[in-house]
């Protein structure tokens, strides 16, 4: 039995940013929800009600938290193309860009709690 020349670690890559959307998306609209049943929509803090505050930020640390997580799988994906090829560098640039993926999902999916109406 022979050794893989890629450690099990780099096939994590492919699936973290995506791992982070899901995290973020059970958060972002778990709180909707316990902000609809507790009335948050009805509470002001200043221009906004205190729930969409509440999901502006959430969706602000998790464009944040997987923007950085992009970052640097970009870096690393970037230092490893200056050596030589190796057979764990397509999942390098592979987690590079469905971490990036993520982060457009992220952004597409979580872009309405800015604007449109929380609580029905």
């Amino acid at each position: 039995m022979s050794t893989s020349p890629v450690p099990a670690i780099r096939f994590w890559l492919l699936l973290l940013g995506f791992i982070a959307w899901s995290g973020a998306f059970v958060l972002l609209y778990g709180m909707l929800s316990v902000g609809c049943a507790a009335g948050w929509h009805l509470q002001m803090v200043g221009p906004m009600s205190l729930q969409r505050l509440m999901l502006v930020g959430l969706f602000i640390l998790s464009l944040a938290g997987i923007g950085l997580l992009t970052f640097v799988q970009y870096r690393g994906w970037k230092a490893r193309r200056r050596e030589r090829p190796a057979p764990n560098d397509f999942l390098i640039a592979g987690g590079f860009f469905a971490s990036l993926a993520a982060l457009g999902a992220t952004a597409f999916t979580f872009a309405p709690v800015v604007a449109l109406s929380p609580c029905l």
